[in-house]
């Protein structure tokens, strides 16, 4: 029995150590993989899909998205910490801004089947995992995701720090995003009720609003401010039955901060959201289709000339 207990407790520790050392490998290699921008770039584009898929950075000068679709502010903050270290010409940051974005679906992002594999795989290296207990994170996707991410070897960061060595072109990192326009279609009652449901349906005992997003678009605001780069808040266009079906808590919640961080030196608002566009300028009910993204990017293009 001892005999057993002694293997046991050998087997435990060399596992201890090497999942230890992992974990350490991966906190540095992250440090290591570094995200540049294109050579020129001072104008910051970054948010979730409205951004993503509204803003040309070939029609706003010196610009580059990072934009990612369903981004949450939270993962949007440390991503935006790890650029700004990085590339310290950045002086202007366009940064989405829209009621859905401080709704109370983004606390879901690390726990909802929907999302939480691909939050994980995009945000181990950046996300700091003591900070995850300020959202529900589920127990399959977040302790074991945890496990899986972290205490594993990152085979990304593997190959980016061997092709260091080798000159080789390291992969871009899985959160820096770009900009994707999207093709025109037709408005259907399907994509509404969808999009209501997965934006604004919260349970009963929650606020449709999320104090967590708030806080970490005041963060990303403060900071880029701490570190003078100016701050254009853009809330993309929306079609008016969305605009008409955002809960009124929300609706105050988003106009009481909008207000609040258009108030701060350095930072203006660009409000876009009922902007007069035909049907056929949408996607879908919160998207903008392809043709339409170019006078919208002109018009920021044009805001962000301080």
């Amino acid at each position: 029995m001892l005999a057993f207990l002694a293997r046991a407790a050998r087997v435990s520790l060399f596992l201890l150590v090497l999942g230890g050392t992992c974990r350490v490998s991966n906190h540095w290699m992250s440090r290591l993989s570094q995200p540049t921008l294109a050579d020129g770039v001072r104008i910051l584009i970054i948010g979730d899909s409205h951004i993503q898929t509204t803003l040309d950075p070939s029609l706003i000068p010196g610009s580059q998205s990072v934009a990612m679709s369903a981004e949450p502010f939270m993962a949007s903050y440390f991503k935006m910490i790890r650029i700004l270290k990085a590339n310290p010409g950045v002086s202007s940051m366009v940064l989405g801004f829209g009621p859905h974005n401080v709704a109370f679906f983004n606390d879901e992002k690390f726990s909802s089947p929907q999302f939480a594999a691909e939050m994980f795989s995009r945000y181990n290296s950046l996300v700091p995992w003591w900070t995850l207990g300020e959202v529900p994170v589920s127990v399959s996707e977040g302790i074991v995701g945890e496990a899986r991410l972290r205490w594993t070897p990152n085979r990304l960061l593997l190959r980016n720090f061997f092709h260091s060595f080798a000159g080789r072109p390291t992969r871009a990192p899985p959160y820096l995003g770009a900009y994707r326009p999207q093709p025109e279609a037709e408005l259907t009652e399907e994509d509404f009720s969808g999009v209501l449901q997965r934006q604004f349906t919260h349970p009963p005992s929650e606020s449709a609003c999320s104090d967590v997003q708030g806080r970490y678009l005041r963060k990303m605001v403060d900071e880029a401010l701490n570190r003078g780069i100016r701050v254009l808040l853009v809330a993309t266009p929306t079609h008016r039955r969305y605009r008409q079906s955002i809960p009124p808590e929300l609706t105050a919640y988003y106009a009481g901060l909008w207000d609040e961080l258009v108030q701060k030196p350095g930072v203006k608002g660009l409000d876009l959201s009922a902007m007069d566009l035909p049907d056929s300028a949408f996607r879908n009910y919160d998207h903008v289709a392809e043709p339409f993204a170019k006078p919208i990017s002109e018009e920021v293009a044009r805001h962000i000339q301080w």
